[in-house]
């Protein structure tokens, strides 16, 4: 697939998600709208590529800075964290506006470990006045209460009751009040995108007369005119970041994806009366499988579809070694059960949801009858079924990012109970290295030789890094046409139980990416 198309589908993706949030959410109103406009209007302006380490030196030297906060996306609060962890917080006075202004005593007894941390989520009513997962913010929180930084809400009681101008100056208020009591050095403001606008939060701010703040700026993160009009120029999908004067904006996903996560919240909040498990996570499955087989126009079936997640698994049977099972349970993986649509989610996020997908679509195509956990013997399989689902979440995703051999090391020392940590690095290392000697023509060892005495866990954790190496690889050439897409529909079809799949595996694909 061209470039160009992959954009334009991705566009079309885009506004697909975006329309099914608006009809949960009953459309958009109009106030919404004109105020979002504004903000819209301010991305198709001129902005000029900057780097992280351009926008960290300025939040440094800032004394009021705007973070712009998709409140359903788990990566925009990370975000924050990674800029606050690299600033010198001393003195400063963060605002959230998912706490309220009376939350403050409730802030400050959770800071002195006066109340545990479920008191402090029940004190400010997280749940019925913010709504949005407390584990998407908990990490920025527990930093700063271990940093001892001020915190404040920027809300108040009647604040979803007012019109969104006043609510800027509500917020305003806020501020000017905190400051007042609490003289801080820098201020930080965490809020929703669209109260950031120059004419919107920032205006107020500079008008209270009390307030005089030298260098104010704004990051805004992941905004979709300044994303596909971006990789329109770099040819490539990359994390970028851009500026316009005081303004940064921090493209670190897709924009797609975090409307995905929104959809996502709204489908697992739109019934309160709805226990979790009554929530139809098989359209939530099927919608992925969707996407990804019009965008590569292949053929799949996806009415046998059946889908648990942790709650309804109970007692759930499976050809899964158990203790193979047991490990992807406890590491919080999502997989196939069967080849037949039978599916575990473990999370509902845009990586979990469409890697296994993304299985299921090759199981369908290669028509595969088992599920290939049986180690060494179906290491070449495994190895190609991880291969693919990763190339899909990548396809869905292609922010998702690759661990490091540093970042496997760190996990493994975390399981030497185990003892097949140190097997797992060297089976990732042995079998790369296989690869590349095929590919170079040189003769090498059998994998037969390889995997000897190795445990299966160990080669399960091998197969699973080094899919998600080959995954990457294999999006990489599929979108540089260095793999055509007739040759990644050929690859797809490659029956598994065929007997000359290993053959084809070594010789025909893996030389291809690496």
């Amino acid at each position: 697939m061209k470039q160009g198309q992959w954009l334009k589908t991705r566009k079309h993706l885009l506004d697909t998600v975006k329309n099914q949030v608006m009809a949960r959410l009953g459309g958009e109103p109009r106030s919404l709208k004109n105020y979002s406009k504004k903000l819209a209007l301010e991305f198709e302006k001129t902005w000029r590529l900057s780097e992280v380490s351009e926008m960290m030196e300025r939040a440094e030297a800032s004394d009021l800075l705007f973070l712009g906060d998709f409140h359903a996306y788990y990566q925009s609060q990370r975000a924050h964290l990674r800029i606050l962890r690299s600033m010198d917080l001393t003195q400063s006075l963060v605002f959230f506006e998912c706490l309220k202004e009376d939350d403050a005593q409730a802030i400050d007894l959770f800071w002195a470990d006066e109340i545990s941390e479920s008191e402090f989520l029940t004190l400010v009513q997280w749940e019925s006045s913010w709504g949005f997962a407390w584990e998407h913010y908990r990490d920025l929180f527990l930093h700063l209460k271990e940093r001892q930084v001020l915190v404040r809400g920027l809300s108040a009681g009647d604040f979803f009751d007012l019109r969104l101008k006043a609510r800027d100056r509500k917020m305003a208020q806020i501020i000017e009040k905190e400051l007042l009591v609490h003289p801080s050095r820098k201020v930080v403001v965490i809020a929703g995108e669209n109260h950031l606008h120059k004419k919107h939060l920032p205006l107020e701010v500079s008008l209270r007369s009390s307030l005089k703040f030298k260098a104010p700026m704004v990051i805004f993160q992941d905004n979709e005119i300044l994303y596909f009009r971006t990789h329109k120029k770099l040819k490539s999908f990359g994390p970028t970041v851009l500026r316009r004067g005081d303004s940064f904006c921090w493209n670190a996903s897709p924009p797609w994806v975090k409307w995905q996560s929104y959809l996502i919240h709204l489908e697992k909040t739109s019934d309160q009366e709805l226990e979790d498990e009554d929530l139809d996570y098989e359209d939530h499955i099927k919608a992925f499988v969707q996407w990804m087989v019009q965008d590569l126009d292949l053929s799949v079936s996806f009415n046998s579809l059946e889908v648990y997640t942790p709650k309804t698994a109970k007692g759930l049977r499976t050809d899964i070694p158990q203790e193979i099972f047991k490990e992807l349970i406890f590491s919080d993986r999502s997989f196939l059960l069967s080849p037949q649509g039978k599916i575990y989610l473990s999370r509902p996020s845009v990586n979990h949801a469409s890697s296994v997908a993304g299985q299921y679509i090759h199981a369908q195509m290669s028509q595969r009858k088992k599920i290939y956990y049986n180690l060494p013997k179906d290491l070449e399989r495994r190895l190609w079924i991880e291969t693919v689902g990763f190339f899909f979440s990548k396809w869905m995703n292609p922010a998702r990012k690759t661990e490091s051999f540093e970042d496997l090391k760190i996990r493994l020392d975390s399981l030497k109970e185990r003892g097949t940590s140190t097997q797992t690095m060297r089976l990732v290392s042995e079998i790369f290295v296989l690869g590349q000697r095929m590919k170079a023509g040189r003769k090498t060892r059998s994998l037969q030789g390889l995997t000897k005495g190795a445990h299966p866990l160990a080669q399960f954790e091998a197969c699973r890094y080094l899919g998600r190496i080959f995954g990457r690889a294999l999006f990489e050439a599929a979108l540089s046409h260095r793999v055509s897409r007739e040759e990644l529909i050929f690859w797809l079809l490659i029956p598994l139980e065929g007997k000359d799949f290993s053959k084809t595996f070594w010789e025909g694909i893996v030389p291809r990416l690496i």
